[in-house]
């Protein structure tokens, strides 16, 4: 009898621990989401000053004519656009792969 009484004790404390256990991990887990959504706010945060990007491509161009004749709202963007694509195809050209040879 008294084998039987500290079995189910033994249990009981186990399933308790199990219980309160995954709480603790569960609260963690929101905190934890909680703080990522409200840093992800916070970057994606839309600035009253700022223009949306417009371009000057005709309705219905295709994307590369989009995209070539963007142009942000912000002072100096223009410059800093052809800076950045300069630096990239920069990159692009110092990161490109040699064409195999079969």
């Amino acid at each position: 009898m008294a084998l039987t009484i500290s079995f189910a004790v033994l249990l009981f404390v186990f399933w308790y621990c199990h219980k309160r256990g995954k709480e603790v991990r569960l609260e963690k887990e929101r905190l934890l989401n909680e703080e990522e959504i409200a840093a992800l706010e916070r970057d994606t945060a839309w600035d009253p000053n700022m223009q949306p990007p417009t371009t000057t491509a005709p309705v219905g161009a295709s994307m590369e004519e989009v995209t070539s004749g963007m142009r942000h709202g912000t002072a100096g963007a223009d410059e800093q656009t052809k800076k950045m694509a300069g630096e990239l195809s920069a990159s692009a050209a110092s990161h490109s792969q040699p064409a195999y040879e079969t």
